[in-house]
C-alpha cells in the first residue's frame, strides 16, 4: 500500500497537506495547510513532501515560541565551534586539496546517529535545530577548503544581533532617551517576530507589528517589568487602549526599525527592499495636531477637586498660565524665581532650544507660589520630584503620573496630554490678538522673520511681558482653594 502521509490528490495532481495545531488555528486563520507539490508523479510527491513537513513543523514551533526550533542559533553556535577547532581541522593532501575533514565527519556521524537512535523512522524530517547543525558543519568544511560560504537566509544574523551592533555604532550620536526608545522598540519587534534573521523579515511582519502595537496604551513602556515581559504579555496588558499610540510615536518606531534594517543591508545581512518603507502614517486633518488644548469643562474635571499630590495640580497650573514646557517647570529652583522692574518672573535656563531660554512673568493666578519661597536658592520649587528615565529628567515620573491621573478623571481622547496646557496658553494669546512675535517670546519659540529676531534680540520689556502673560484667561474656570482628593 502506497505511503500517502501528508499527501492529497486532486485531478491527478498531488498536494501537500498538514493539519494546523488547534492552538495555532486562530492565528493562522485555517485548520489545514494545503500546498501544490507541482507534480502528478506519486514518487516525486513522496520525496517533496518532507521538505514541506520540515518547513511547517519549524513554523509551528516558532509560533509557539520554542527557541530551540529557531535554526540560526544552532547553526551559528555550531559554526563558531567548528571555527574554534572544536571538531578538528580539515586534512589536506600535498596539493592542497581536501581529502577529508575527520573531525567534522565524526561530528556529523555523531549527530545523525543520536537522531536515528531516538527516531528509527529514516523518512521522518530532521528537526530544524538538528538540520542547522548539519548544515553548519558542512558549510565549515567548504569554508576550510577555501570555497565561498553562502549562508542560507534562515541562518543569517538575527534581528536582535543586528540591532545590538547597530546601536553600538550609533550610540554616541543619540541622546540617552532616544537610545532607550530604540532599545525598547527593537526588543518589542524582536519578540514579535521570534527574533528571526534579518534576511527573512518581510513587509507583512512590519505591517502586522505596527497594526498590533498601534492599539497599545501610550504608557506601555513605563512599567519596570516591561523588559521582562513578552510581546504577547504586553499585548494582553496594554492593547485596546481608547487613545492608542500617537501617529508621531508610530512613525518614530518605523524610523528606528528602518535604520536598523539599512545598517544590516550595508553589511549584506538583509535582502531585497526595506520592509519598513512606505509605512509612515499619513498626517492629515484628523491627526495633524498631535496635541490639542483642553476645553473648560475638561479643565474643571482635572482641577476640581484638587488631588492630594500637590505637584499634580500645581505644575499643570503653571503650564496653563505660562505655556511653559513640563521639564522647564520641573527644573525650576528658587534661584530661577527673580524680580525685575517690580515684576516677578521665572528665569528659564534649562530649555529645549536657544529660543526657550527666556524670562516668563509669573501670572497673577500663580502668585501664591511666592508665599512658600525657600531660603535656599538651590532648592527646587517641587523638591519631591525625583529624576528618572535615561536622561534623569525631573519630569519623568510626573509625566506618567499625570497621564494616569488624567484618565482617572475621565479626561481622555486623542491629543490630550500634559503638553495640551501649552496649547491652551497659546490659544488664549492668539484669541486676545497678541502678535505672533510677542507670543513667541512667552512660549519660547523662534521669532518669525529677521527684523525683530536680529535687530531687537532683547525683545519686550519685563512689564510688557507681564501684560502679555496676563492675557491668558480662562472664562468659566476657577482654581479651587485647596487639595485633598485623588
Amino acid at each position: 500500500m502506497a505511503d500517502l502521509r501528508y499527501l492529497k490528490q486532486r485531478r491527478q495532481a498531488w498536494y501537500f497537506r498538514i493539519a494546523v495545531p488547534a492552538e495555532l488555528r486562530v492565528q493562522l486563520g485555517k485548520a489545514d495547510i494545503v500546498e501544490s507539490l507541482q507534480t502528478r508523479d506519486l514518487s516525486v510527491a513522496q520525496t517533496r513532501r518532507w521538505e514541506r513537513v520540515a518547513h511547517w513543523t519549524r513554523t509551528f514551533e516558532e509560533m509557539r515560541g520554542n527557541a530551540e526550533s529557531v535554526p540560526w542559533k544552532a547553526y551559528r553556535e555550531t559554526l563558531d565551534q567548528a571555527r574554534a577547532g572544536a571538531f578538528g581541522d580539515a586534512v589536506r593532501d600535498v596539493h592542497g586539496d581536501e581529502v577529508s575533514s575527520s573531525g567534522v565527519d565524526f561530528a556529523l556521524e555523531a549527530i545523525e546517529a543520536e537522531w536515528l537512535k531516538a527516531n528509527p523512522d529514516v523518512d521522518a524530517p530532521l528537526p530544524a535545530a538538528i538540520q542547522a547543525k548539519i548544515d553548519a558543519l558542512n558549510d565549515y568544511a567548504k569554508e576550510a577548503a577555501g570555497k565561498t560560504l553562502k549562508v542560507k537566509p534562515e541562518y543569517g544574523m538575527p534581528f536582535s544581533e543586528c540591532c545590538k551592533k547597530y546601536l553600538e555604532e550609533v550610540k554616541a550620536e543619540l541622546t540617552n532617551q532616544t537610545y532607550g526608545q530604540y532599545q525598547a522598540v527593537f526588543r518589542l519587534f524582536s519578540d514579535f517576530i521570534k527574533d528571526k534573521p534579518m534576511r527573512l523579515i518581510g513587509p507583512k511582519d512590519a505591517i502586522n507589528f505596527l497594526d498590533m502595537v498601534s492599539t497599545f496604551n501610550p504608557n506601555w513602556g513605563r512599567s519596570p517589568k516591561t523588559k521582562s515581559r513578552s510581546f504577547q504579555e504586553l499585548r494582553e496588558l496594554y492593547s485596546g487602549s481608547e487613545e492608542g499610540l500617537a501617529v508621531r510615536t508610530l512613525n518614530r518606531y518605523v524610523t528606528s526599525l528602518s535604520c536598523a534594517w539599512k545598517w544590516a543591508k550595508k553589511r549584506q545581512e538583509s535582502n531585497g527592499e526595506n520592509p519598513f518603507d512606505g509605512l509612515f502614517r499619513a498626517v492629515n486633518a484628523k491627526n495633524s495636531e498631535t496635541y490639542v488644548p483642553y476645553e473648560i469643562d475638561e479643565l474643571n474635571q482635572l482641577f476640581s477637586p484638587l488631588p492630594k499630590n500637590t505637584a499634580l495640580w500645581e505644575i499643570p497650573l503653571v503650564a496653563l498660565y505660562t505655556g511653559m514646557r513640563l521639564n522647564e517647570i520641573c527644573s525650576l529652583a528658587w534661584e530661577n524665581v527673580r524680580q525685575q522692574d517690580g515684576v516677578w518672573y521665572f528665569d528659564i535656563v534649562a530649555a529645549k532650544s536657544e529660543a526657550g531660554v527666556r524670562p516668563v512673568p509669573i501670572h497673577s493666578k500663580l502668585i501664591w507660589l511666592l508665599e512658600r519661597r525657600a531660603n535656599d536658592p538651590k532648592q527646587l520649587l517641587w523638591p519631591q520630584l525625583k529624576p528618572g528615565g535615561p536622561d534623569k529628567k525631573l519630569s519623568w515620573y510626573l509625566s506618567g503620573d499625570f497621564s494616569e491621573y488624567r484618565r482617572k478623571r475621565g479626561v481622555i481622547g486623542a491629543g490630550k496630554a500634559f503638553h495640551s496646557f501649552r496649547k491652551n496658553a497659546t490659544r488664549c494669546l492668539e484669541r486676545s490678538r497678541v502678535p505672533q512675535n510677542e507670543a513667541a517670546e512667552i512660549i519660547g519659540h523662534e521669532k518669525a522673520g529677521i527684523t525683530y529676531r536680529v535687530y531687537n534680540p532683547d525683545g519686550m520689556t519685563m512689564q510688557q511681558r507681564r501684560d502679555t502673560v496676563e492675557k491668558i484667561v480662562y472664562q468659566g474656570f476657577e482654581i479651587p482653594r485647596s487639595g485633598g482628593q485623588g
